[in-house]
Order: C-alpha cells, then structure tokens, then sequence
C-alpha cells in the first residue's frame, strides 16, 4: 500500500471521491492541520494505480544521420531504460516537426529510416521515448540534407577495340571495297565505324557494317585507316587501325 498525506481539510472532499474511483490505490492519512503531523483518520483505497504520475523518461541521445545520395535518413539513438516505444518526429524547420507530439512515428527499436524525402532540402529529426504512461521531452535535434533524387549517371569514357584485319582490295578500275573484323566496347554496342583518309586524317565515311565501297577515279592510290565507335555520350572511339592499307585502282 502507498500512503498520502493530506494536511488540508479543504482537500477532503477531493479525497472522498477518490474512494468512488475503482482505478485509484493508496492509503490515505488525513490531517486536519497543515502543521499537525498526527493524523487524525486514514482512508483505504483498493491499490491499483497511484494518482502522482511517476518522473517522466529521459530523452533519448540521437546520433546525426549519415550523408548520403539517397532520399532518406538513417535514424539511431541510444536505448533509454523504462522505454517502451519510441516515437520519430520531422521536419523542414528546426523545432518546428510534421508530426503533433504524441503522434510521432512509433518503433520499438532504437533505429528508424525515414523514407520518400524531398531532394535538396534539409530536414530536422528528433525522437522521444515512452513508457506507456508518458513521453519523455523531445532528444537532440539532428539534421540531414537530402541530395539529388537520383544518383548522377555513370559516364563512359571507355573506348571501343581497335577494328582488326582492315583490307582493302580494288575490284575495278573504279571502286575499292574495305572489309575489316568487328570491334568490341565494354557496354556490349559498337555504334559504327569511321573510315578514314590516312594521308589526310580526313572521314571518307561513316559505317555502321563492317565492310565499306569506295568510289574513286581509275588508276588511283588509296590509302585507309578504320575505328570504331560507341554510342555512349560524349561517343568513345578506338585509336585508329595500324598499319594503314592501300589499293590501287588499274586504268580503263
């Protein structure tokens, strides 16, 4: 039994209804002077539950989230002793949270990933702890900027093989035809291939095959070079093939 001592006959009334209420436990010793100590009757109540409300729970100690490109926040805070539940709370202003007290984001545990947060904002986040009777006052307030909604893409900048097995045969007094082995590129598409002058450095044409008919006056030298290319952006393209071949067209 817990015992109460009332040195206020003002307060007997107060103490009277107390015996009505079957959720109240304690017995009562009453004074009829505040500097009377004897007391002059006492009171027994069914013991179930004491009407002084118990000390409320410390807060709980929040450790600041860590930085990330992702937009949520990895909460952790260390256990309070008497802690039931905890409750999460957020905002975009400091002190100023999305969630009235007592309607924070409730877990049992002592971590909590607040999930679906706008880019490019910063968030404030506290917790509290409960023990089913109250809340304990809010933690330290911690924050975290939220970054981009999506991680930046990853650019290549990785080249495709250089073409191997480069030929070039003249088949008439007029047309050369290029035929060379296809290329590979870490991203698994070779784009297409350029096929150039290799005594001027200049593009004779850009093929997306691997074979290539250039038309060109008769009894000519032609000389060649090929590399392939990908489709990524900015385009990678291969060193160009080496040694250089040549075909010469015969007269009419």
């Amino acid at each position: 039994m817990r015992k109460f001592c009332a040195a206020n006959m003002n307060r007997l009334a107060f103490l009277l209804l107390l015996l009505g209420s079957p959720a109240l436990a304690l017995e009562v010793t009453y004074c009829t002077d505040a500097n009377v100590m004897s007391p002059c009757f006492t009171i027994m109540v069914p013991d179930t539950v004491c009407p002084v409300c118990p000390a409320p729970l410390p807060p709980p100690v929040v450790t600041p989230p860590p930085p990330s490109t992702t937009n949520d926040a990895a909460l952790v805070w260390d256990p309070v002793g008497g802690a039931t539940v905890y409750r999460v709370y957020w905002g975009t202003a400091s002190g100023v949270y999305n969630q009235v007290r007592g309607a924070g984001i409730l877990t049992a545990n002592t971590t909590f990933t607040v999930t679906g947060l706008a880019p490019l904002v910063r968030y404030f986040f506290v917790v509290t702890a409960s023990d089913g009777v109250g809340e304990s006052p809010f933690s330290n307030e911690v924050f975290k900027d939220i970054g981009t909604s999506t991680p930046p893409p990853v650019v290549d900048t990785t080249p495709p093989s250089v073409p191997t097995g480069l030929i070039a045969v003249a088949i008439s007094s007029t047309k050369i035809v290029l035929t060379w082995n296809p290329s590979t590129d870490n991203s698994g598409v070779v784009a297409g291939y350029y096929v150039y002058n290799a005594n001027t450095g200049g593009t004779v044409s850009t093929r997306v095959g691997t074979t290539f008919t250039h038309t060109v006056a008769a009894g000519t030298t032609h000389t060649y070079r090929v590399s392939a290319y990908d489709a990524a952006v900015p385009i990678n393209h291969s060193p160009w093939t080496d040694p250089p071949v040549s075909a010469t067209t015969p007269l009419k």
